[in-house]
């Protein structure tokens, strides 16, 4: 009984809290993030600090700083949201960090503790599910991945080519010249400049090339076996939280929060591919 007590005193903790929405999607602050997971912001931090290269910038987590940071405060005082009273994100913060479904479910995994889990299942129903509220949400004039899209594929084709050994972190020059931190922060209007930029780099040293004709194959036939695939590895995802993961623990199991993740890592994999071949908006995806 008191299980049952605990699942709801949970689940309507995480009803009750205030969509923060980024780039199209729900996200999460670290505070918030702690206090649902009933651990200490430091705990979040020291294991994102020493797993930084299992947490992806864009995949599990969002930085905001500058002009980024200043609009999104902007948009969380015009909208008058606060979490227990208090104020989400510090007037004095000069950065902050966002977490994503897959971030969450990350740190879940690293405090594995039941209590985590259950938390993070609840967050998965009733806040990340929120998809469709966070679109509406007014967001911030940030560049979306597909906006990005040909600026990464010009930064590839000159690595690619031999530029990349001239600039070997290529990107720190388009930091520098257009006074970010990050390419996510460039205006939609700053991407043709960006892409002009590269190419200047690329003219310096190396002639242009004749592009490759795209590779061929069936658009609707791949569309339909994936999507095949995402209906069967959601029905897996589905037995397993509705009594596998509990009987697998009650059997001493200690690996349920790794496949929880392993299952959610899939599904999304295969939802970005869809989307990618279908052409639809890239932020709109599973976060």
């Amino acid at each position: 009984m008191n299980n049952v007590s605990n699942i709801n005193e949970t689940s309507n903790s995480v009803k009750s809290m205030p969509l923060i929405a980024h780039s199209g999607a729900p996200v999460i602050t670290t505070d918030m993030l702690a206090d649902v997971y009933g651990t200490e912001v430091i705990n979040i931090q020291v294991n994102h600090y020493r797993n930084k290269n299992r947490f992806i910038e864009g995949k599990h987590f969002y930085k905001l700083t500058g002009s980024i940071l200043n609009e999104f405060k902007n948009w969380l005082t015009k909208c008058k949201l606060v979490y227990k009273g208090s104020e989400i994100i510090s007037k004095h913060a000069k950065s902050i960090i966002l977490w994503t479904e897959r971030g969450a479910a990350r740190h879940a995994k690293m405090l594995d503790t039941d209590n985590a889990w259950d938390v993070f299942e609840a967050l998965e129903d009733f806040y990340f599910a929120k998809k469709e509220d966070a679109q509406q949400k007014i967001s911030i004039r940030q560049s979306t991945a597909k906006e990005l899209t040909p600026l990464r594929q010009t930064a590839e084709r000159l690595i690619a080519t031999g530029v990349g050994n001239i600039y070997p972190d290529i990107w720190k020059y388009v930091h520098k010249e257009f006074g970010v931190e990050h390419i996510n922060e460039l205006l939609p209007e700053q991407i043709p400049q960006a892409i002009s930029y590269l190419d200047a780099l690329e003219g310096e040293y190396i002639p242009k090339q004749e592009s490759l004709p795209a590779p061929k194959f069936n658009k609707h036939k791949t569309i339909h076996t994936l999507e095949g695939s995402v209906i069967h590895i959601r029905a897996m995802k589905e037995y397993w939280n509705n009594g596998l993961k509990d009987s697998l623990k009650q059997l001493g199991y200690q690996h349920t929060g790794s496949m929880t993740e392993h299952m959610i890592d899939i599904i999304f994999h295969l939802d970005w591919v869809i989307h990618e071949i279908k052409g639809d908006s890239l932020e709109r995806l599973p976060a």
